[in-house]
This record gives C-alpha cells, sequence and structure tokens, in this order.
C-alpha cells in the first residue's frame, strides 16, 4: 500500500524515496547544505525535469500504451555512482528533481514492457540543459 501512495504522488510532485539510503535523510543533517534527492550534502544543488517523448511522440497513454514503467536514473560520471527510480509512470511525460548535486549530470530512461522485459533506453546530460532535459525514448 505506501508503495502505491509514493507512486501516485509521482506525477503530481515527482517526489520520491531514495532507494540507495544516502547519507541525509533531511536538510538538518546537512549543516549550511541541502540533503539531495540522492541523500547527499551539497552547497549548491539543482533542479531538473527530465521530460520524454516515445518514438518522437508526446508521451500520452495511447503512446505508452506497451510499456508497464520506466527506469530513470541520474549519474554522477565522474564517480559512477548513480541514483535510480523505478517504477516512474509513462504517461506523464516527465519527472522532476527538485534538489540534485552539480556533479549528478547523465541521465538515462529505460522502459519496461507489459512482461517486464527491458525495450526503448534513451540518454542525455543536465550540462547546459538550463533545467530541462527531453529525451525520445526509443521502443
Amino acid at each position: 500500500m505506501r508503495a502505491l501512495a509514493v507512486l501516485s504522488m509521482l506525477p503530481l510532485v515527482g517526489c520520491f524515496e531514495a532507494v540507495d539510503g544516502g547519507a541525509c535523510g533531511s536538510d538538518n543533517d546537512c549543516p549550511g547544505a541541502a540533503c539531495t534527492r540522492v541523500g547527499e550534502c551539497a552547497e549548491n544543488p539543482y533542479a531538473l525535469r527530465v521530460s520524454w517523448t516515445i518514438a518522437g511522440q508526446p508521451a500520452s497513454a495511447a503512446a505508452c500504451a506497451s510499456i508497464s514503467e520506466l527506469e530513470l536514473s541520474i549519474i554522477d560520471p565522474s564517480t559512477g555512482t548513480a541514483h535510480t527510480v523505478r517504477p516512474v509512470p509513462c504517461a506523464p511525460g516527465s519527472f522532476f528533481y527538485d534538489k540534485l548535486p552539480q556533479s549528478y549530470t547523465d541521465v538515462q530512461l529505460w522502459s519496461f514492457g507489459l512482461s517486464g522485459q527491458r525495450g526503448g533506453f534513451a540518454s542525455g546530460s543536465a550540462i547546459g540543459s538550463n533545467g530541462a532535459l527531453t529525451l525520445d525514448l526509443t521502443r
């Protein structure tokens, strides 16, 4: 039931619970800094909206009909550390991170079919994106 409650909030506010149990749990754990969504303290976190299309078409119930869920990873390329969120619903077409460390710039998006098989893939970089990155998910 708890997972369903968290999932229902994803398209509305983009909040999620860290699956990797990071070093901080709230801003109170980070004197003079913020506790980011990847569980690390950062002095200058940034916000990123990751949006996607499906084979060039806007995400919608119809475009996402063969997709059961998405997996979204934000990665620090200097360390290879990844923070992954799954399940992410397809049809809303975007996911918002309100606090990320500056080093987490690489983004990967995978789709999963109705029987759970891995499907399409897209990747990109938040560098120079001004906080908005759009990926085209292949089928």
